[in-house]
């Protein structure tokens, strides 16, 4: 078990080899793509290889959240979705992003970004995620 909110199963679909990371590029059960960094030496320790189901996660803190998103941004994963809830606390709020063929991301925010963007459940948004922040398991 792991304490990360996010955890997607995914197929690796692409392995690019670097001198110090490799690049995968994934696929959800869903169809969606995402992407992450990890180092080579966890591929090659894994031994992480094209067809391999794997699970892709990382914490809801590094989610970010934007809506009308249009401009270009350095962040790999930017997955399209819609708030299915939010559920405030003290101080941070978690959303809930459900993508167009049911995987669910989670994102932690804060109750003044909520407030200012005015989000609501239903509110169509972008879930940015760098990959460098997606960890892999297998």
């Amino acid at each position: 078990m792991l304490s990360a909110r996010n955890q997607i199963d995914v197929t690796v679909e692409e392995v690019n080899n670097g001198a110090v990371n490799a690049f995968l590029v994934l696929t959800t059960t869903h169809g969606t793509k995402m992407y992450a960094s990890i180092t080579e030496s966890s591929t090659e320790n894994m031994n992480i290889k094209v067809g391999d189901k794997v699970i892709a996660f990382f914490k809801a803190s590094h989610v970010l959240i934007g809506v009308g998103w249009s401009m270009p941004i350095s962040a790999r994963n930017k997955l399209q979705g819609t708030i299915k809830t939010i559920r405030k606390g003290a101080v941070n709020s978690e959303i809930s992003v459900k993508l167009p063929i049911g995987d669910i991301v989670s994102s932690i925010i804060t109750n003044e970004a909520v407030d200012e963007m005015a989000l609501k459940e239903g509110d169509e948004v972008v879930a940015i995620i760098k990959s460098s922040d997606v960890m892999i398991a297998k």
